[in-house]
């Protein structure tokens, strides 16, 4: 429905415009008009004619200059050739690709988030992150982090593509205004671009699947780093505090000690010693850090935004 306002605006402007154009008695119309109101009474010069036609011609510049710029909005002409461009550069390696962006609260204040995840047949899983805060300024240069999931991972990933059937589902693009995502699959030889909200609920059920092989891999890697020299064994773990266990796949146990910070307000992992954790199982923007170093089936924050209750095990 916005698109469609904006169409509307510079349709309107090339309206007026013809009218004083086509018709610069107009003023005269005025005079009669306001007579009949008020009693005023005006006498158009020989110049006036000139004028109203001189203000037609700029509210149609402006109406055409914003209705071209309007079209691209409504059609989405930037980011087609922006997809079309990447088109040509991808990997044939590459399986699952999502370029999302909405509404988000960042550390400068409200403003939208933008998010790249790339999946390769290879197991090696990159995710960009920038976010934007009004006025356009970018406050950060794009993060971005690689994890390398394991075969069998990447298989149970093919085989959640190839079983939502979206290579053979329609999947109409809906309007939506404050996030927007488009998606790649490439599966057995079959490529697939499909623009949110189409096939919601299948794609829903892959990006939770990758997520939760994301928050897996992070579990792990943050179990296995040395912070502050962890106990190496079941005994001095326990005297320490912490919680001997394994961190999910892994049959390795890890001492899980507790953390500094536990209930420091928060909206990203990196202001924590563990994970940044929402109070509920989705929708936060902000959460409060973890009482562990590592945390399993909780609600994750990250930039300020909410990756749902996903489990590693």
């Amino acid at each position: 429905m916005e698109s469609i306002f904006v169409l509307i605006i510079p349709l309107l402007w090339l309206t007026i415009g013809y009218m004083f154009i086509a018709r610069p008695d107009i003023p005269l119309r005025w005079q009669t008009w306001s007579q009949k109101l008020i009693g005023a009474q005006w006498i158009p010069g020989p110049r006036t004619y000139t004028i109203t036609k001189v203000v037609g011609w700029v509210f149609v510049s402006f109406g055409l200059l914003a209705l071209f710029t309007a079209t691209l909005f409504f059609f989405g002409g930037g980011e087609r050739w922006s997809n079309s461009a990447e088109t040509n550069t991808r990997s044939p390696d590459l399986i699952y690709e999502k370029n999302s962006g909405g509404l988000c609260a960042t550390p400068e204040g409200e403003g939208g988030c933008f998010t790249r995840v790339r999946l390769s047949l290879s197991g090696k899983l990159s995710t960009e992150e920038e976010y934007q805060v009004y006025g356009g300024e970018i406050k950060v240069s794009p993060t971005v982090s690689e994890q390398q999931l394991s075969p069998e991972q990447i298989e149970k990933i093919l085989s959640e593509i190839k079983k939502s059937d979206v290579f053979n589902k329609e999947c109409p693009a809906g309007e939506t205004f404050d996030y927007s995502a488009s998606y790649y699959l490439h599966a057995d030889g079959i490529e697939k671009e499909i623009e949110f909200p189409g096939c919601e609920e299948e794609l829903d059920n892959i990006d939770t699947l990758i997520s939760a092989f994301q928050i897996e891999q992070s579990v792990t890697r943050d179990a296995k780093a040395d912070l502050s020299s962890p106990p190496e064994t079941e005994t001095a773990c326990l005297k320490a505090g912490g919680i001997w266990a394994q961190t999910s796949f892994d049959p390795k146990k890890y001492c899980n000690l507790p953390t500094g910070d536990s209930g420091t307000v928060c909206t990203d992992r990196s202001q924590c010693q563990g994970a940044c954790v929402g109070e509920h199982s989705s929708g936060d923007t902000s959460g409060k850090c973890s009482e562990r170093r590592w945390v399993n089936c909780v609600n994750q924050i990250v930039n300020g935004r909410s990756q749902g209750l996903l489990c590693a095990d």
